[in-house]
Order: C-alpha cells, then structure tokens, then sequence
C-alpha cells in the first residue's frame, strides 16, 4: 500500500475531532437536531482549517443510516463511501477547474434527479471563487429554489470574489485559523500515536510556522521527520524548515538588554550561517518583542495564544530587569525598520545595523522616575532661587481666538497713551503685550479667511483696541495702505474683525504718528529684555543638571 501522508490520515472523520471551530461545530450539529438545515452552505476561510473535511462529516450526519445525526457512525455504507470519497450521491467538484456556464449547465441537468443510493445528494463544490461570473449567475436560480435532496456545501478561501447574490442565497461559516496552541496540542498527541519522539519546543516551532492551518502543520511534521526519523531535535526543526529556535530570540534579547554588542553580532553570524531567512528572523524578532511588552503589562495566558505556560514563565523571568518605557521603544524601533528589512538589497547590513541600534539605547527612565529625580533636584537646588526671581517679571499674554469673546475695558486716550518722557511701567508692558498678541491670532484668523488680505495687514501694527472699536496704523506712503483703503477691503477686514472678536467694531486705518513710534521702541525694548531672560534660563544651574541628567535639549522657552 502507497504512503498516506499524516495530513490525510489525521484528517477529522467526526465533528468532536475537528480543532479549533467549535462555533461553527455546535451550530451545525443542533441545525442537525432541531432539522433545521439549509439547502446551500458557504464556508469561508483560510486553507488548512477544516472547511472541506467538515463539509464531509456534514455529508457522513445527512447520509447515515442513524440520521440525520450530529454523530454519524462511521460504519455504515454512507459513511465508508464517503470517507473514501467514492460516495455515489456525493460530488467534490473543483471550482478551478469547471469555471464556465456550460459546466454549471450540466451540473443542473443532474441536480433534477433523485439520490441514487443514499437520503441526499451534496456537491461540495471546492474554490467556488473561482467560478466565472456567468458560471454564478446561471446558479442562481437552482440556489434560490433547489430540489429537496439537493445540498450545496461551497469552500473559498477569497470570499469576497463571490457575487453577492449568491452569498445571500448561502448560509455563510467563516473559518478562522487555528490557534497555534491547538495546533501544538493536536501535533503532540499525532507523534504519541505514530512513535515519534519529538520535544515540546520543536514542536512549538512547527505549530508556530503552519500560521493556523493544520494542514500546513502536519505536512511540516511529516517534512521533519522524513529528514530526522523517529527523533526529532529543534536543530532539525530549525535547519529543514529555515525557521528561528526561540532560544535564538531568547539569546539576541539578552544581548540587547545586555548592551553586549559582539554577542549580538555572533547571533545574527548564527542566522545566517544556519540559512534562516532574514525576513523570517525579523518578524519574530517582532513577536518576541511584542510578547516582552505585553508580559510587562500582563501575564493572562488568552493575550500569549502562540505560548505555552513555560514560555510565558520564561518571559516574565527576562523581563524584570527591563521597564516598559524601553521595550515600547525598542517596539517602536523595531516597527519603524521593517519596511528596510524587505525592500534592502543587503538585508544583513541593515539587520546589524537595527540591533546594534537597539543595543545602543541608553536607559529609559519611566515617568515615575523622572518625577523623583525632579523631586531631588528641587531639593537639592531649593535655596538657590527659581529661574525668574532673576529677571524681570513678565505680564502673561492674553490669547484671543474666534470662538471666544474677548471685551476690554473701555480707556481713556490719556490712560492708553504711554508718556513720552518716562518708560512704560509693567502695566504698559503688559497692554503692549496684549495688542501684540492678539495682532498675531487675528492675523492667523484673516490668513485662513482671505490670505491676500493678511498679507497687506502684515506691514501694519495693532495701535489701539477697544470693546468698540479698533486701530491699524500703516507707515506713511505705503502702498498697503492705499490697498487696504479700498472699500472692498475695508468691508472684508470688518466682517472678519467681527467674527473674529464676536461683536462688531469701528475699524479704524491711519498712518504711524509719533506715539506709534514710541511703541515700537517699546516693543523692541521688550525684545531684548525676553531674550535675556531666556539666556538666563538656558544657564541656570537647575536646567543645566536636568539637561545632563535625562540628555536633553532645550527646543522653546516660553516666557509666562
């Protein structure tokens, strides 16, 4: 007798033994019971999950003698047949392969007769995507009203390429793939049965790679142990199958936690010196990192469902010297690299490259830390002062937006106008502030409403502002003061200044006079005395030693 690959002879013959679709399992069974069935099936998803093997065992519960049962016997003609796929009343048809109308044509001529052995007559109908649509549109009719011991059963693994008219003429399964821990399982109990000495780590690397899909797994066992025979090492699960040992990712996180470089290098020497391909190592570089950081977070065995409790354990253990801020990081980096990793012409340079960066990363300080360093730092520097006891103190601008209403109090001229023999005292300052502040939103406000507009206005200034009314001055002889004169212009800055402020006001456009001129000096007096304190700041003692502390830079100092 020919080889029966392990696939084929593990292959599910009741519904207790499929893995890893007890939804779709449970729904069909009491479908079964409660005689509930429907005439056409769609069972959607990836390959290697079940979805023709359950298809069958539906075939086994409708033709059995004892049925319809949820539990065919297995021992009757139907069931025999069936398993043998030599059942008369049961037609597996490819969809690849009868893709035309003039097959489904033909199929409809046959579907009009009766059984000719057994209670239905299921067409399991196998990549039914592949169907022209032609070829769906002439199955309409036999779907919406087919024959009563006709059932349709259709396995896709592209769905979506199915016309929609048929879909909703289907009971639709979706198959989801099976996790890997399942897998494991199944593949353990295989080798128990078959002799096969094979340890639970080796085994974890097959079930890992099948990516869900039983199928994929047992034709990787039976790859191993065609290469290995009757005992298998993770050496051989590793060198046949390319794929990457978990202790090779155990070992290159190490190195990295540990800032060991040259162990890093030897690792990666390791990959590709064992043939395992580069983008095969990133990805689970990923998943392992991944896996790190959630176990930070939680050990809850449902978030690690490729893991098994040692490896969880193994985990929680490399993990105790890290904080979360630096595997987020690493995460991070990691993420950000991959698209290098597959597009690099060579993808070793670019692998050394990204772990020696990860391996370089200085320590991570978490937001509880930082907040005690700071809490020292205060201490230690409490006698010393603060930063703007030093300097000048600085009225805090008011910001004005549009959909907010900013009233002033009403002045007098003598109030707002600043003498010309003495220097404006920290109340001037802070109305100068004001008028400077609010002219740079209203300007941004105008930019989004009319950008020509903005650009006249911004070779003026902000002289004067009331709850009633406004003033922009303009030097003399200037050509955008002539332009934003013009009564079009003019409405438009109203209309704005009205949206603006929320209430409308008198808007007034004159020439810079001499008082105007005092306020620039003002204003640039204002400047410099800013950018003095903001020197100040940048070599006070306590920023000095905070910068060294979490190696920082200095990018904006704002002045309250």
């Amino acid at each position: 007798m020919s080889y029966l690959v392990l696939a084929r002879k593990w292959r599910p013959q009741r519904f207790e033994e499929v893995v890893g679709q007890q939804p779709i399992i449970q729904t069909l069974q009491n479908a079964i019971r409660s005689k509930r069935v429907a005439q056409a099936f769609l069972f959607a998803g990836p390959r290697g999950v079940g979805k023709t093997s359950v298809a069958r065992i539906l075939a086994k519960a409708l033709n059995c003698v004892n049925g319809p049962t949820p539990t065919p016997c297995n021992q009757c003609d139907a069931c025999s047949e069936i398993t043998k796929t030599i059942a008369p009343d049961v037609f597996e048809i490819d969809g690849a392969s009868n893709t035309g109308v003039d097959h489904v044509r033909d199929l409809q001529e046959t579907i009009k007769y009766l059984p000719q052995k057994y209670r239905y007559k299921v067409y399991i109908v196998d990549e039914v995507h592949m169907l022209s649509t032609p070829a769906f549109n002439a199955f309409l009719k036999t779907l919406e009203e087919p024959p009563a011991h006709v059932i349709f059963i259709f396995a896709t693994t592209e769905p979506h390429k199915i016309i929609e008219t048929v879909i909703d003429r289907c009971q639709r399964y979706d198959f989801k793939k099976i996790p890997s821990l399942l897998i494991f399982e199944k593949l353990q109990a295989l080798a128990k049965d078959e002799e096969i000495t094979i340890n639970s780590n080796a085994l974890q690397l097959i079930s890992r790679e099948a990516d869900g899909s039983l199928r994929d797994a047992q034709g990787l066992l039976d790859q191993v142990i065609t290469y290995a025979g009757k005992e298998v090492t993770d050496e051989d699960v590793a060198e046949i199958l390319g794929i990457v040992d978990t202790k090779v990712l155990f070992e290159i996180s190490n190195a990295v936690f540990d800032q060991n470089l040259k162990k890093c290098l030897e690792i990666i020497e390791h990959v590709f010196t064992y043939g395992i391909d580069v983008r095969q190592f990133y990805r689970g570089l990923l998943e392992h990192f991944r896996n790190l950081m959630v176990a930070k977070i939680s050990t809850n065995p449902q978030l690690f469902p490729d893991l098994s409790p040692k490896k969880i354990e193994e985990l929680t253990n490399q993990i105790l010297k890290m904080n979360l801020e630096k595997l987020q990081l690493i995460l991070k980096i990691l993420i950000e690299s991959e698209g290098y990793i597959y597009r690099a012409p060579l993808p070793r340079v670019i692998l050394e490259a990204i772990i020696l960066r990860l391996a370089t990363i200085p320590p991570v300080a978490s937001l509880k830390e930082i907040l005690e360093r700071l809490g020292k730092l205060q201490e230690k520097l409490g006698n010393s002062g603060g930063l703007m006891s030093q300097a000048s103190p600085v009225t805090s601008p008011v910001s004005v937006s549009k959909t907010q209403k900013q009233t002033f109090p009403q002045t007098s001229t003598e109030e707002t106008a600043p003498s010309s023999s003495s220097f404006p005292d920290d109340n001037a300052r802070g109305c100068d502030m004001l008028l400077e502040e609010t002219w740079k939103e209203l300007l941004a406000f105008i930019r989004t409403k009319k950008p020509p507009l903005a650009s006249f206005l911004e070779h003026g200034t902000l002289a004067r502002l009331t709850s009633g009314s406004i003033e922009i001055g303009f030097p003399k002889k200037s050509f955008f003061l002539e332009r934003i004169q013009e009564q079009t212009k003019k409405q438009e800055l109203i209309q704005i200044c009205e949206e603006f402020f929320g209430a409308k006001k008198k808007v007034t456009i004159h020439v810079v006079t001499t008082k105007d001129e005092e306020k620039k000096n003002v204003h640039l007096s204002l400047a410099q005395k800013n950018e003095k304190i903001r020197n100040e700041a940048k070599n006070h003692p306590l920023v000095k030693e905070a910068l060294a502390i979490f190696e920082g830079n200095i990018t904006e100092i704002k002045l309250k």
